[in-house]
């Protein structure tokens, strides 16, 4: 399965560039294409207007990508325990029994203007206030890479651990 997002660059709050150390887990290390190490910092895309997909069990319309926390319906290539992030600011302690856990799609990145793909990682950590801004990683700083800027429109292809 696969879910398909439409949207632009924004900022994000900085925390994985500044403060959080960021794992590469050994579960992303035989996915063909995919990165299997991360640089500093993860690249933001904004959903755009209503452009949700619509899945059954998945409630976009009302939670955004919070839906997809713990899904047993979108199932993520790798999920990490909170524990394994320094400093990470999401915990049980402030965000339910699995705040904090880190959850990573394997995902491609198509940018306007931009005739390559980037294969990459939807990131998502259990308890996160975003709800229509989505996380990513990759072996490369994405913005700078490809000179992208804040309102640049992306597409993001998100797939399911079973894809």
């Amino acid at each position: 399965m696969e879910i398909c997002f439409n949207g632009k660059v924004c900022d994000g709050a900085g925390l994985f560039s500044k403060e959080i150390e960021l794992p590469s887990p050994k579960e992303l290390s035989d996915l063909g294409n995919w990165p299997d190490v991360f640089a500093p910092g993860t690249f933001n895309i904004q959903v755009t207007g209503s452009s949700w997909p619509e899945i059954a069990g998945l409630d976009f319309a009302s939670q955004g990508v919070r839906c997809l926390d713990r899904s047993s319906i979108f199932v993520p290539a790798a999920y990490l325990d909170y524990s394994v992030v320094p400093n990470n600011t999401l915990n049980p302690g402030n965000k339910g029994e699995f705040g904090g856990d880190l959850q990573f799609w394997r995902a491609v990145l198509q940018m306007s203007d931009i005739s390559e793909s980037l294969y990459c990682y939807m990131l998502r950590r259990v308890g996160s206030g975003y709800r229509n801004k989505i996380e990513l990683v990759s072996n490369i700083h994405i913005r700078n890479t490809y000179k992208l800027f804040n309102g640049h429109p992306v597409k993001l292809t998100v797939y399911t651990s079973a894809s």
